[in-house]
């Protein structure tokens, strides 16, 4: 992957595994993979095991983006992303 001064590629990045963990099925297993292709699938790695510098939180709820930044005065999510 070459680097990109577009907006839109700095995520991946700055903040991805090059070889992530990833898979579509746990049952199946996870696997080392490309980037490029790990982002293809619906699981994937989002810290390596030398660096922690992202927390994900999942929630499950109809009102997850509002729970997200509700009464959050002393910190505020960088990046919140809903799964349709």
């Amino acid at each position: 992957m070459r680097p990109s001064t577009r907006p839109e590629g700095r995520f991946e990045q700055l903040w991805l595994p090059l070889w992530p963990l990833a898979s579509d099925n746990l049952r199946d297993g996870i696997y080392r993979t490309s980037r490029d292709k790990a982002l293809d699938k619906r699981y994937i790695e989002t810290n390596p095991d030398a660096i922690s510098n992202l927390l994900v939180v999942d929630i499950d709820k109809q009102d997850a983006l509002l729970r997200s930044m509700w009464d959050r005065d002393g910190w505020r999510p960088n990046a919140v992303v809903e799964n349709p």
